[in-house]
């Protein structure tokens, strides 16, 4: 299956400014980074630049930072010998990454939409060298870089700095495995195998592959998609390079040569993910978020797909902006910083939702959604008139694929009412035609009571679902609950006080339970 790269920029493209600066006064340690850069010794000046980056001044900071994109980039010392940075100037100025990414003096000859393009990708990019930095000195992540030093081919976990005796995360790297749940999503079109500790060597416990399935409930709970992200507990014909000098930890292998999956006929509904990274945006500082959404085949062809973008009022209603529609199985980016259109205005400050849904031709339906914390000068009172206008569109198509020629992008005013599915949902799945909860519900139910456990929320709230078609659907929606609750009380110690339960009927076949917090 294709993969479709939708890229959606909403704000417009970026001015160079070329740097004639004097030769700078640098430190010994940054004349003997920028010496091994220039040789080519990537890893090494990687080393010295993160020293700087740490215990350098403001100015070094910046030049380091620039040179610390080249390299994850994968930009040739050869294409500039020296760094765009005035060492004089930036004290007060943000570092602006590569900015010999396009020739200032062939710009005005481009075309629009290759600049667009080129501004896209490379916000991309420096969404995912910001990752990289943030984790390179992490102690519970060792990072095996390819040789252009741009993109990781081997990711290893240490068990024991991530989990706790109990196999709970230890919380002190909650925040940092959302990093690198968001490097991941920044990586665009590569398939993930997880691999237990010890199933290379021979020497797999249980315990390891408890540890690897609560990884790869985590990264798919993020949002990262199922057909991207696999779990192989045996690893027979898995192949690991020498250069791999520590095997004890879980072995994140990443494959950019086959694309995700966008069809697992095994399962008999749709699914479908919403990946955000970041899920905080400040416009004003030229901030962005990737969004990565799949949608996936089933047993069943897909009837339908919806990916809406809306904005949350302070009456608790969702102001519908914009909406992307579908008949075909995707993987697709889109990046969002906060504006409308390409050349548009900021949008106000504020939460927007990125919401998918999902339906196949038998009616099984799957429904997930993301929020953005957008933060802009803009008072949303003032701007309230102006994003109303039927002419303002957020979303705008860029894929020529196949799978995407039969998408629709239409423009929708009106204010719709609030979701009846609470933020932050979980979804406990059954085994067909029971009341048993399956085993891979079960491990994202124990990280979802650690996230319950770890929120301010003092309820845990489980809606029952059946559908209209099945016998006594309400005795049965409500069993369904129930069933959920007792599971949760009895095996996570949680008083039964603190769960509330709920049915909901509806016309399609949806035949689990919705968990949220309040």
């Amino acid at each position: 299956m294709i993969m479709n790269k939708i890229f959606i920029i909403l704000e417009l493209a970026f001015g160079l400014i070329p740097s004639y600066c004097e030769e700078p006064n640098y430190s010994r340690e940054m004349k003997q980074a920028i010496t091994l850069y220039q040789e080519g010794k990537n890893s090494d000046a990687m080393d010295r630049f993160m020293d700087i980056m740490v215990s350098g001044t403001p100015e070094e900071k910046a030049v380091a930072n620039e040179y610390i994109s080249k390299i994850t980039n994968g930009v040739s010392p050869n294409a500039s010998q020296s760094s765009s940075v005035n060492i004089k100037s930036v004290s007060n100025a943000p570092p602006q990454g590569n900015t010999n990414a396009i020739d200032t003096a062939k710009t005005n000859y481009e075309n629009p939409a290759d600049i667009v393009s080129k501004k896209v990708s490379d916000k991309i990019k420096q969404i995912k060298t910001d990752a990289l930095v943030a984790l390179y000195r992490k102690n519970f992540i060792k990072l095996y870089m390819n040789e252009a030093n741009d993109k990781p081919l081997y990711i290893l976990l240490k068990e024991n700095i991530i989990f706790n005796e109990n196999m709970t995360f230890n919380n002190k790297v909650i925040d940092d495995l959302k990093t690198l749940s968001g490097l991941l999503t920044s990586l665009g079109k590569v398939t993930i195998t997880i691999i237990p500790n010890g199933a290379v060597i021979g020497n797999m416990k249980i315990s390891n592959i408890r540890k690897a399935s609560i990884m790869h409930s985590f990264f798919t709970s993020y949002g990262i998609s199922p057909g991207k992200i696999k779990l192989d507990m045996v690893a027979n014909n898995i192949s690991v390079s020498k250069k791999i000098d520590d095997l004890e930890g879980i072995l994140l292998m990443l494959n950019y040569d086959k694309e995700p999956d966008n069809v697992i006929s095994d399962n008999d509904s749709p699914q479908a993910s919403i990946a955000a990274f970041p899920d905080r945006i400040d416009v004003l500082k030229d901030e962005a978020s990737i969004i990565e959404f799949s949608v996936i085949m089933g047993k069943n062809p897909i009837a339908t797909w919806r990916l809406m973008l809306s904005r949350k009022e302070k009456d608790n209603r969702n102001y519908e902006v914009q909406k992307l529609e579908g008949a075909e199985p995707t993987s697709s980016q889109i990046l969002f910083n906060g504006r409308e259109k390409i050349i548009g205005n900021i949008y106000p400050s504020g939460e927007y939702e990125f919401s998918l849904e999902v339906s196949d031709v038998k009616g099984n339906n799957a429904f997930v959604k993301k929020t953005i914390y957008v933060k802009s000068d803009q008072n949303p009172a003032e701007k309230r008139e102006e994003t109303n206008t039927t002419d303002k569109q957020l979303l705008s198509k860029a894929s020529t694929s196949q799978n995407l020629k039969k998408s629709k992008i239409s423009k929708s005013t009106s204010k719709t009412a609030k979701q009846n599915i609470p933020r932050g949902v979980y979804k406990i799945y059954f085994e067909p035609n029971t009341f048993n909860i399956t085993d891979n519900t079960k491990i994202r139910i124990e990280q979802m009571i650690n996230d319950f456990k770890q929120s301010k929320k003092k309820t845990i709230i489980l809606v029952g679902y059946a559908s209209s078609k099945e016998k006594k659907p309400k005795t049965t929606a409500l069993k369904r609950a129930n069933t959920a609750k007792n599971y949760i009380s009895k095996t996570f110690k949680i008083s039964s006080k603190k769960i509330l339960v709920y049915k909901k009927i509806v016309d399609i076949n949806k035949f689990i339970v919705e968990a949220s917090f309040k």
